[in-house]
């Protein structure tokens, strides 16, 4: 006897349900830390890979490295190239900004620094990064963020910008 279209069909739904129950997708890494002066900091991150493009080539990689809490670190790289390591503020921009003891916004901005990515495994970014920066109102006024890292699962997929 020949199996019909509706048994055909049945035992491929069974076949697909099967398949992908066993897919599972990894947990979301978002760990971020790192030393601004004394004080240590721990953040969840997040970041997003993007490939620059011009007259429809890729013409390299960036990265946007932040977080969304009281707290922000955001290093974005803007390097035309095919880098693991960015120098800041050449290769992007940073900033760093924070609520004081009073209440009030604080807001700095990179001067120097590193950000660099060690390697990148099933969308997980590995990377470490240092910066020296100025407050945005008193340039005199300097903060260090030392051993800074960071292991994050990327973000999207094929992000794109046109250079």
């Amino acid at each position: 006897m020949k199996p019909n279209v509706f048994e055909n069909a049945l035992l491929a739904l069974f076949l697909f349900l099967g398949i992908s129950a066993c897919e599972k997708e990894l947990p979301r890494v978002s760990e971020m830390h790192m030393n601004v002066g004394d004080e240590e900091v721990h953040l969840q991150g997040r970041i997003q890979k993007y490939r620059s493009i011009r007259n429809d080539e890729v013409i390299g990689v960036d990265y946007y490295l932040y977080n969304q809490e009281s707290t922000t670190l955001r290093i974005l790289t803007q390097a035309f190239d095919f880098v693991n390591e960015y120098n800041l503020p050449t290769d992007g921009e940073a900033t760093y900004s924070f609520i004081d003891s009073l209440g009030d916004a604080q807001t700095y901005r990179a001067i120097g620094g590193q950000l660099r990515v060690r390697g990148e495994t099933n969308r997980i970014v590995i990377g470490e990064f240092e910066l020296v920066l100025t407050h945005a109102r008193n340039t005199l006024d300097t903060l260090v963020i030392s051993e800074g890292n960071f292991e994050i699962t990327l973000d999207g997929d094929q992000l794109y910008w046109e250079r």
